[in-house]
């Protein structure tokens, strides 16, 4: 098809769809043969276009819009730099923050603090006041930690953070033997040792990794051989041994 008739449809339908909106024609500024053979031929260059160009905006127009954009871009880093504060500081009173408990420690644990996971073995919910009770070999009370006499009562807020302040030293315990070891465990892994040292201490995570000669795939095997107590196999030791060795195998707890 030519241009010539190619233009001509196109009017057509335009025409077509403003009369089914109820609109009447529109005038014909310019005659088909003129129009086309000018543009065909090249003669038409430099004469007005068949289709008008749009007016210039204002200068005053211009700078009010790039005045705009200016002050929407100074918000825009405004807001992105407090919002990176806020993550910033979130981050670093990570320790400090109440643990997030369940009823069960079935949950995928990406993205959970050692703190977390740790409460989530410990306590099944958080409780008003926490009693001391015989746990092997010492008195303990709250999460874990241990307890200042056999009748010591304490209140949550106490608990978490006699928490927060026990897995940040077993924490450190990790990073110092992974440093000096060299390996290459991640956040997971990290916080699953953590988890371990909280429970047994720095000696027994020391044995674990028997002083470095160990590949990660033997620890995460050997996790499982800790869930001994009084000489006889403990069901929850057993149960929180498993969470350590899923955690640090493979960064969740399977169902």
């Amino acid at each position: 098809m030519s241009y010539e008739k190619l233009l001509l449809s196109a009017r057509e339908q335009g025409e077509l769809r403003r009369q089914q909106k109820g609109l009447g024609r529109r005038e014909r500024k310019f005659v088909d043969n003129e129009i086309d053979t000018a543009l065909l031929t090249g003669e038409g260059i430099g004469k007005k276009s068949l289709i008008p160009s749009r007016e210039k905006e204002s200068d005053s127009e211009l700078d009010f819009m790039t005045e705009f954009f200016n002050k929407l871009q100074a918000s825009n880093v405004d807001l992105k730099s407090q919002v990176q504060g806020a993550l910033e500081k979130a981050n670093a009173d990570s320790t400090q923050k109440e643990p997030k408990l369940n009823t069960g420690i079935e949950d995928e644990l990406k993205n959970q603090t050692a703190a977390d996971f740790i409460a989530k073995l410990e306590v099944s919910k958080p409780q008003k006041t926490y009693k001391a009770y015989w746990d092997e070999k010492r008195y303990s009370i709250g999460f874990g930690t241990k307890a200042n006499s056999k009748d010591e009562v304490i209140g949550h807020e106490e608990a978490v953070s006699r928490l927060n302040k026990a897995t940040a030293k077993a924490q450190k315990d990790v990073v110092e033997f992974k440093e000096k070891f060299n390996y290459g465990w991640n956040e997971d892994q990290i916080n699953a040792l953590t988890s371990f040292t909280y429970n047994l201490g720095r000696e027994n995570l020391l044995r674990l990794i028997e002083s470095g000669r160990r590949g990660d795939e033997e620890i995460s095997d050997m996790i499982l051989e800790y869930n001994m107590s009084g000489g006889k196999v403990n069901p929850g030791l057993t149960k929180r041994r498993k969470a350590e060795y899923q955690l640090f195998s493979t960064g969740s707890i399977a169902d």
